[in-house]
């Protein structure tokens, strides 16, 4: 089942990719073997033009393998300022490029991932935004959009 929800505007992506980037952390939620979502706080939080989100994670986590059985995943922020909340639906992969590795590789993860990007423990999950909920507590509205993609 695919969303219904209006396609986005470009001012309003804007505004979330601001509360997105304000945001101290994001949910990572996957759906669980027992059929619960679980979710796990991510530091690493971002987003482009094209609501294309990545998280670095270890490849032994079990996010991975929720993943792989359920590729559907839920993102939620909290922007405390504002009082705002987001939640995003999307279809997560799990990345083993090397030139993608090595590219949002971090100084410091060498503790994590001793070899380096190149580390078969050291994985990037790509999340594909297909819509999202975004609730505006200045203007008290909960707003449902779906995420143009270039293309389309």
């Amino acid at each position: 089942m695919s969303f219904k929800y209006p396609l986005a505007s470009d001012q309003l992506l804007e505004q979330i990719r601001r509360r997105i980037a304000g945001a101290t952390w994001a949910n990572l939620i996957t759906m669980g073997p027992e059929g619960y979502p679980r979710a796990r706080a991510m530091e690493d939080h971002n987003v482009g033009e094209d609501f294309i989100f990545f998280f670095e994670t270890d490849a032994s986590t079990r996010k991975l393998a929720e993943i792989a059985a359920n590729p559907k995943v839920s993102i939620s922020y909290y922007c405390p300022d504002e009082r705002d909340y987001i939640c995003i639906f999307g279809n997560a992969e799990i990345v083993m490029d090397n030139d993608l590795k090595a590219a949002r590789w971090r100084e410091g993860w060498e503790n994590y991932w001793p070899a380096g990007p190149t580390d078969p423990g050291y994985v990037v999950v790509r999340i594909t935004a297909k819509a999202l909920e975004y609730f505006d507590m200045e203007a008290k509205q909960l707003r449902k959009v779906s995420i143009p993609r270039l293309g389309a």
